[in-house]
């Protein structure tokens, strides 16, 4: 086996030499089960050195590295964000654990008698959340034209944060534009049975636009940096599809706190969450 090439020549190497894309994500799966077995051996051994770092094997730092530079970057390529997430999720808090506990430390700061960052973000999301799951509920014109919807809300992955925390020079977590994020997914109705698919995906397409109007009514976009980004019309080169741009929301203290909206259709979502995995039917 070649050892000397550099990431970017292996990952070519993976792609030219996998027969379909099923390869790649069952090598990809199996890193991350590596991972876990990996994080689970040193959560039973925390605390018996000193320095937990001394506790990373070649092996284990081999695995992570593979994850870091190999699997996440194949399973972004195909649009298997999921994946690519827990991947870094995990060899981040293997390989890097000095920096993972740093980033634990910045979600538990406070100023006492205030909820810690994580518990204000969850309070956060938890109030917008409900919030925009009420608001679309009584608009007439939304419900008219959905057959389902979801509202749901995630803070960002620690490594995707940590990263961006290093790459802006940022102090904080409540900096980064998206560390925390509120979702909307629908699926639009037919307006007749016959109605062609590609008629009814062109109005979900549309819907996607009028909730986002419906967003920025209650939630305006930051002042300061509303990164707007319109994935609908001009997709990544993953196929990823979705509308975003950036809040901003006072809370408790009428401090300010930045978070991402996001609004796509079902079939989007899909395809953003498993990639080319989300046409394999399985027979």
């Amino acid at each position: 086996m070649v050892v000397h090439h550099n990431n970017k020549s292996l990952r070519d190497l993976y792609t030219t030499e996998a027969k379909d894309w099923r390869a790649l994500a069952i090598r990809g799966a199996a890193c991350l089960y590596r991972l876990r077995g990996i994080l689970q051996e040193q959560q039973q051994h925390e605390g018996d050195v000193t320095n937990n770092d001394l506790l990373l094997t070649k092996e284990s730092n081999r695995v992570c590295r593979e994850a870091f530079h190999i699997c996440a970057p194949l399973a972004s390529r195909m649009g298997m964000h999921r994946l690519k997430n827990e991947l870094e999720h995990a060899a981040f808090q293997i390989l890097y654990r000095r920096q993972h506990r740093t980033y634990e430390s910045l979600l538990k700061q406070s100023s006492s008698p205030e909820p810690n960052i994580e518990e204000s973000m969850e309070e956060i999301l938890a109030h917008v959340k409900d919030t925009m799951t009420e608001f679309l509920n009584n608009d007439a014109v939304f419900m008219a034209s959905v057959t389902n919807f979801e509202v749901t809300a995630r803070v960002k992955e620690s490594y995707s944060t940590w990263k961006k925390m290093i790459r802006n020079g940022f102090d904080h977590i409540t900096q980064v534009p998206d560390a925390m994020a509120l979702r909307i997914v629908l699926d639009a109705k037919k307006e007749h049975p016959d109605e062609s698919d590609d008629v009814t995906r062109a109005r979900e397409r549309a819907l996607c636009y009028y909730v986002q109007q419906l967003c920025q009514t209650v939630w305006a976009p930051h002042h300061e940096d509303p990164r707007f980004k319109d994935y609908i019309a001009h997709p990544k080169e993953n196929g990823y599809q979705s509308l975003h741009y950036t809040a901003g929301t006072k809370w408790r203290n009428n401090e300010e706190w930045k978070m991402e909206m996001q609004v796509r259709t079902g079939a989007m979502h899909k395809l953003a969450e498993f990639g080319v995995a989300s046409h394999w039917n399985y027979k």
